[in-house]
């Protein structure tokens, strides 16, 4: 499926996108930890590669989504696979993603996921996912918000060690770069 929608995305989810996420919510209810992740996996690629109408196919999902990880009770793999996808939404949409908070009706949601994603951050241990993390956290500063600003520094703690973690120098004498960048750059120079 993943192949489909990376290949012909508009054709794939226009033709068996509301089918998909329906089987897939019925499937997220009831499955291992392996298989949620793969789930999850599916919902970032149609996220990255159409994001506006991800947004509307994956409402449903998302509510069942944000109020699993504000239960807080899932594995440490769930809840960051659970975040990945909550920023991608969050960074496609911050209009539709209010919208959803409004929907989970629970009691500080807003706090409570910020608080999540705060404290599972420093957990996260491949690059790419905590820089992602760190984009949406960049992306909550500019939002004027009493929750926001109480947790400032804990914020910027999280995308100041994101930093550290994928900046790399290449010499004593170069500029320090993005690890993840440097390395497609460095790939795409074998190549050609």
């Amino acid at each position: 499926m993943q192949a489909y929608i990376l290949l012909c995305p508009e054709l794939y989810l226009q033709k068996y996108g509301k089918e998909l996420i329906l089987n897939c919510d019925y499937l997220m209810k009831d499955i291992r930890t392996e298989g949620i992740v793969t789930i999850c996996k599916l919902f970032i690629s149609m996220l990255r590669v159409q994001p506006q109408y991800s947004i509307e196919l994956l409402h449903p999902v998302m509510i069942s989504i944000i109020r699993n990880l504000l239960d807080d009770s899932d594995y440490l793999t769930i809840k960051q696979i659970y975040l990945q996808v909550v920023t991608r939404y969050f960074l496609a949409n911050q209009h539709a993603f209010s919208h959803i908070l409004e929907e989970v009706r629970l009691e500080n949601s807003f706090q409570r996921l910020l608080s999540i994603w705060i404290n599972t951050m420093p957990n996260v241990t491949q690059n790419e996912d905590k820089k992602l993390l760190a984009i949406g956290l960049c992306s909550l500063l500019i939002i004027p918000n009493e929750t926001i600003h109480e947790n400032f520094s804990a914020i910027i703690i999280n995308i100041y060690e994101t930093l550290c973690d994928i900046m790399r120098q290449e010499t004593e004498d170069s500029e320090e770069v993005d690890s993840l960048i440097a390395a497609l750059a460095h790939l795409y120079q074998q190549v050609y």
